[in-house]
């Protein structure tokens, strides 16, 4: 789990350019300023490339913290 952890920091590094790498782990929609609505879509894309896979959306929109997203791609792999 910890190349999935790796991976994910990087996809939230890619979107979030000025976030200190420290913050990733503990990041959600309340605590990030710049995690809006777009920015949600985009970390959404970067995922499913970084990634490859496809994540529904209306279970990624409910993810609003990096636990939930890591969650939802451990569960994704849970079933492949």
């Amino acid at each position: 789990m910890n190349d999935l952890h790796a991976k994910l920091t990087r996809s939230f590094e890619t979107v979030f350019e000025n976030l200190d790498p420290a913050e990733i782990p503990g990041a959600t929609t309340m605590t990030l300023a710049g995690w809006d609505s777009l920015n949600h879509v985009n970390l959404l894309t970067v995922i499913c490339e970084d990634f490859g896979v496809e994540l529904d959306y209306e279970a990624f929109a409910e993810a609003t913290s990096y636990a939930a997203i890591a969650e939802l791609l451990q569960a994704q792999f849970a079933h492949e």
